[in-house]
């Protein structure tokens, strides 16, 4: 088993919010694996109705960024209410003993495992998995949904929306359903193509996969041939089983003829044979040159009435030309040195460092338009002793609100603002984190850390995303603004045909004493909306902030 494997790893892949699917009456997966997927699905789910609102939601994109690593899917899936909610989905991952039948069974199969490497999934993979006991798509019980909203079903509908689009997404890469299953794409293949290459090891080798291969006959030993009278000495690398014949052994130096002795001999310099004993060499050393033309047998063994092919001794050139009167070779008085360099030939050319030097680049492409909302981080995996996987969502959330104002309205990208202000910022920035009455354990957490309640620190929440600084402080610091706002706004909303409000500081009520309007000090109006509670109202921004009071009334009385 590959190490890859072995564990159940795999890195986890992120895929981004799919489109909405406009036809209601397409198909909602179009692969084979998609609608596997689906049908085993809704085999297992036990409440129809809640599959039929979840595929509705998952048609209208409620499913945000898909997390998926081994054994789990993670999405926020956006609901009736503004805060979306974690949906999850849990399944079984394979073990090792799972993993070699699989492969092995995969390997087996010449169709599955051409597919395979080529990166293909064939639909028959299911049934064979089946059969090995290892069963790919999820059976009853095996998709075990959760979520964070409150309805108990199984699954609910967010989980239901999410799993509808992960049929989508195992249409584009069905490999996915893998990583569910514990195997990353790139360990599995690799593990494929090592078990395919000692499969073909062992073909090769006579492995009992696919039965012994025949008894080959051991090599015989070749007898060394003695060479023939008269025909050419083998060479020894024409025949590794023939012996080479021997040479015959040279003629002493003193045999040469005077002034035809070889110009690399030894004796050339030294006394002459008559003053000196003539060199026998040792018998078994190899021959120190080559014996004389008239000793070496032709080339070829001549038939009956033809001349042998090699040539005469008068006509063959010594094997070492003979030394000659150094004044009859003397150069020319004009010739170069043979100790001088011949220069190289210059050639034309322009070198490298001249071709790159050049001031000319290309201009930069222009700037991605600034997107209108800032983007939601993935959904991050859950680890032994990693970091809080929503803690890190909720800092990178925080980042990605700060680059997006610093970019769109050149808002400052770091600022160091009191702990309150920080806290409320930060609140106000992530929308799984507020809420009127249900607080997340990250929110409360973060409202103790500045001494409030989490409700107080959810009211300023709101305030702040009506309008940053100003929006807080019209919460938080009434005033009294001067008598021709109030008087010209009095004005727009009796000729609109709006109920007649009260005015207190920079506050306007309708007569019902739940809708209110507030003038901040920035020109614009808020709404509010009110929560009676016996004798008490809680007052909550509720909808954007508006220059014209008619606008502001008229959303906050739509919604």
């Amino acid at each position: 088993m590959s190490p890859g494997l072995r564990g159940g790893g795999g890195r986890p892949r992120i895929f981004p919010p799919l489109p909405p699917r406009t036809d209601p009456e397409a198909p909602f997966a179009s692969s084979w694996w998609g609608n596997a997927w689906i049908a085993a699905l809704e085999e297992s789910a036990l409440d129809p109705a809640r599959l039929a609102r979840g595929r509705a939601y998952a048609r209208e994109g409620h499913v945000d960024t898909i997390t998926v690593e081994p054994g789990r899917i993670v999405a926020y899936v956006h609901g009736s209410r503004p805060r979306p909610y974690r949906a999850e989905l849990r399944m079984r991952t394979l073990t090792p003993d799972d993993w070699d039948r699989l492969l092995d069974a995969a390997t087996a199969d010449p169709a599955h495992l051409t597919a395979l490497l080529t990166r293909d999934m064939p639909h028959a993979l299911a049934a064979t998995a089946d059969h090995t006991g290892v069963p790919l798509l999820p059976g009853r019980g095996d998709l075990i949904p959760s979520c964070t909203c409150p309805d108990r079903g199984h699954p609910c509908k967010h989980a239901a929306a999410l799993t509808y689009q992960t049929a989508r997404i195992l249409d584009a890469d069905p490999f996915v359903l893998l990583l569910v299953r514990g195997g990353e794409e790139t360990r599995v293949l690799e593990e494929l193509t090592r078990r395919n290459a000692h499969a073909a090891a062992g073909e090769a080798l006579g492995s009992p996969r696919t039965g012994p291969s025949e008894p080959t006959e051991p090599p015989r030993a070749v007898r060394p041939i003695p060479p023939t009278a008269g025909a050419p000495e083998p060479s020894a690398t024409d025949d590794p089983g023939r012996a080479p014949a021997a040479r015959p052994a040279p003629a002493a130096t003193g045999d040469w003829p005077a002034g035809n002795r070889p110009a690399g001999d030894p004796a050339v310099g030294a006394p002459s044979a008559g003053d000196r004993p003539a060199t026998t060499p040792p018998a078994g050393a190899p021959p120190t040159s080559t014996p004389p033309a008239a000793d070496l047998p032709p080339t070829t063994p001549p038939a009956a009435g033809l001349p042998p092919t090699t040539p005469p001794a008068a006509d063959l050139p010594p094997t070492n030309p003979p030394a000659a009167d150094p004044s009859a070779i003397a150069p020319p008085a004009n010739a170069p040195a043979a100790d001088a360099p011949t220069p190289p030939p210059s050639l034309p050319g322009t070198p490298a460092r001249e071709a790159l030097a050049t001031d000319y680049r290309p201009p930069l492409p222009p700037p991605f338009p600034v997107p209108p909302h800032p983007g939601e981080p993935p959904v991050l995996p859950a680890l032994p002793g990693a970091p809080d996987p929503t803690a890190l969502e909720f800092l990178a959330t925080d980042v990605a609100a700060r680059a997006h104002a610093y970019l769109r309205w050149g808002a400052p990208a770091f600022v160091a603002p009191d702990p309150w202000h920080d806290a409320v910022r930060l609140a106000a920035s992530h929308p799984g984190l507020t809420g009127r009455r249900t607080f997340s354990r990250q929110f409360a957490a973060l409202a103790d850390s500045v001494g409030r309640t989490p409700t107080d620190l959810s009211r300023a929440a709101a305030a702040w995303r009506q309008g940053a600084e100003d929006g807080l402080a019209v919460l938080e610091s009434p005033w009294d603004p001067p008598a021709g706002p109030f008087d010209r706004a009095r004005g727009a909303l009796t000729a609109a045909d709006l109920p007649r409000m009260t005015i207190h500081h920079n506050h306007l009520t309708d007569p019902t004493g739940t809708l209110q309007l507030r003038y901040g000090q920035d020109g614009r109006w808020y709404p509010y909306r009110g929560e009676t509670h016996g004798a008490r109202t809680d007052w909550w921004p509720e909808g954007p902030a508006d220059e014209d009071p008619v606008g502001a009334l008229t959303g906050l009385l739509g919604s």
